[in-house]
């Protein structure tokens, strides 16, 4: 589905990018502003380094569907580490921020909240341990207060 790329939009998919993620119209409209925003391309420069450690032997790469959005996850063995992208996410709302879990069952471990209102990131995870699925969640600004998932918006399965 093709959506409007507001500016801020377009600096956050550098990590979608590097992971090769995006839409063919998202890595156009990427493409098209990389080669003029120095940022942007220090910025996919560092991510495919980072995505180029964790593609050791073993390293697995994941992508689901998330309310209209794209949430993918790399995951590697050998490093006990992910990156998160999560790319055209709906705004979360007032006073929202989307939550980052490993779940196994009867254990959730939160491993980051983005900031209010955002709806892009690429976030370095870990460690992965024996966790079953990778979560995003809704929540509060700051994070769930109970310490575990309120609103799950899409899992991926780590098995």
């Amino acid at each position: 589905m093709a959506r409007d790329l507001s500016p801020s939009d377009v600096h956050a998919l550098a990590g979608a990018y590097a992971l090769d993620a995006l839409t063919e119209l998202e890595r156009a409209a990427f493409g098209r502003h990389v080669a003029d925003c120095e940022s942007c391309t220090v910025e996919v420069a560092e991510l495919s380094e980072t995505a180029t450690r964790l593609a050791a032997p073993g390293a697995r790469l994941r992508t689901v569907s998330v309310d209209g959005g794209q949430v993918t996850l790399v995951t590697s063995a050998s490093q006990d580490a992910a990156v998160a992208v999560l790319s055209g996410l709906p705004a979360p709302g007032k006073d929202k921020a989307y939550q980052l879990w490993f779940i196994k069952p009867g254990e959730y471990r939160s491993m980051a909240v983005l900031p209010a209102g955002e709806r892009t990131a690429t976030v370095r995870i870990g460690p992965v341990g024996d966790a079953a699925l990778f979560g995003v969640s809704l929540e509060r600004t700051g994070g769930s207060a109970s310490g575990k998932p309120t609103d799950v918006r899409g899992t991926v399965d780590l098995r």
